[in-house]
């Protein structure tokens, strides 16, 4: 899941 989307920004992706 590499989008640019706000939840890469928060941080919430690690592991997605």
């Amino acid at each position: 899941m590499d989008t640019p989307s706000p939840l890469k920004q928060r941080g919430l992706v690690s592991g997605v």
